[in-house]
């Protein structure tokens, strides 16, 4: 075919957003943990905050912190309980840190 011509006008039609640098996630350690694991986050300003852990399917599992904290470095202990008090089962789950200018994610590994 001698008829067909080929324009590039970017990656997407979506328009770039520049993503505000307001927090930031470590990975937890140590990972794979048993019995607990920490997870380090810096927030850039004062703010409210949500830093929970979720199974593979979505359900929440344990909230670690939650509410309003300082600019700064923080952290969170992550004992391998649910929130109801029983202990997770070994496998994968991830952390979410929400906050105003976005939502971070990790994954880690409770290993018995």
């Amino acid at each position: 075919y001698d008829n067909i011509v080929f324009e590039w006008f970017g990656a997407t039609d979506a328009p770039e957003i520049e993503l505000s640098a307001g927090a930031t996630l470590g990975q937890s350690y140590p990972n794979p943990f048993h019995p607990s694991t920490r997870i380090d986050f810096s927030l850039s300003q004062a703010g409210a905050i949500d830093l929970s852990v979720f199974d593979a399917s979505g359900r929440r599992l344990a909230t670690l912190r939650r509410g309003e904290l300082g600019a700064g470095e923080h952290h969170a202990i992550w004992n391998g309980l649910a929130t109801d008090g029983n202990p997770a089962a070994s496998g994968t789950y991830f952390y979410t840190l929400k906050t105003a200018s976005g939502v971070r994610s990790g994954r880690l590994v409770l290993a018995d």
